[in-house]
């Protein structure tokens, strides 16, 4: 329980970071990609099939707001990170 209200309130704080992005081009650069893929890639073996399935909308969207550059439209960057599904 105490994971998965975690998990859940990350992946929030993910999809507001990429919604309020959108506009601003500077804030693209998310730090800490790396130590945030490094916490998720291991959920994504978790027992639980709901913290699993947040591991990897999470590391989606890390990936999506990693493959936005600049000066670039958000939604054609990152066409190849969508696929992923538990």
């Amino acid at each position: 329980m105490e994971r998965e209200r975690s998990m859940k309130g990350f992946l929030v704080l993910m999809e507001s970071y990429w919604k309020f992005s959108e506009n601003d081009e500077p804030s693209r650069n998310l730090p800490l990609q790396g130590q945030i893929l490094g916490r998720m890639i291991p959920r994504c073996s978790d027992p639980s099939l709901s913290i699993r399935q947040m591991a990897i909308d999470i590391i989606q969207m890390t990936l999506k707001i990693a493959t936005c550059m600049p000066g670039e439209d958000m939604t054609t960057s990152s066409e190849w990170v969508w696929p992923l599904r538990v």
